[in-house]
């Protein structure tokens, strides 16, 4: 008799217990189908993000020299955009280049300059079905620049100041720069595309020789 109480009475237990299991595990259900939910949404959404961004690059490369100098520059431009819509895009630009060159001033030893220019900036682009697009630009370059014998700005036929190395001492400054342009972009027969931009520099200063034109030819990927 007393071996039936002890079962009905652990019976009577599982049976209490069994509802509050079922329903503890449909909640751990839940809770995980929630999680994977988010998680997919998480996935979805950086994903989503990642497929807005396209990729462009140029580069700089010159030679050039005489009896007396030569000069040799190289340098890139990279930048990457991000589709807000189909047609219109923002993004940051970056530039690198390195510059030297070797001149014959008439000493014993050759006088050499070696300098390091770079910069950032930002820009909007517009773009047609036609591959034509429109591009807005503020851009800050931290320029190296030779000097003259007073320590300011080498300008024309003036005499640069040497150091004891025989290599021109340089000065630093920053060089504001905002471009308005008009430019071609292949891309709209592959992910990848050639572009050729021409640009006006509205902050130009007047009183200097150089035009405020830039010509940039790159290439794009999911332009």
């Amino acid at each position: 008799m007393k071996n039936l109480l002890r079962i009905s009475f652990l019976v009577l237990i599982a049976l209490f217990m069994l509802p509050e299991d079922a329903d503890a595990q449909r909640r751990r259900k839940k809770k995980k189908k929630k999680r994977k939910k988010k998680t997919e949404q998480v996935d979805k959404s950086s994903i989503d993000w990642r497929q807005k961004l396209w990729y462009g690059a140029g580069g700089t490369l010159n030679f050039g020299g005489n009896n007396a100098a030569s000069e040799f520059a190289i340098g890139i431009t990279p930048m990457v955009g991000y589709k807000i819509n189909n047609w219109f895009s923002a993004g940051p630009r970056f530039e690198a280049t390195v510059n030297t060159g070797r001149y014959d001033l008439g000493f014993v030893e050759i006088t050499k300059l070696n300098t390091f220019d770079y910069g950032v900036g930002a820009f909007t682009r517009a773009k047609s079905p036609f591959g034509i697009y429109g591009h807005l630009e503020y851009f800050v370059r931290n320029e190296e620049f030779p000097l003259n014998q007073d320590g300011d700005r080498l300008v024309g036929n003036q005499f640069p100041k040497i150091d004891a190395n025989d290599n021109i001492e340089t000065g630093r400054a920053f060089d504001p720069a905002a471009y308005i342009g008009i430019g071609y972009n292949s891309a709209g027969f592959s992910k990848w595309g050639y572009e050729i931009q021409l640009n006006y520099d509205l902050l130009a200063p007047e009183d200097i020789v150089q035009l405020p034109i830039d010509l940039r030819v790159g290439l794009t990927y999911k332009f």
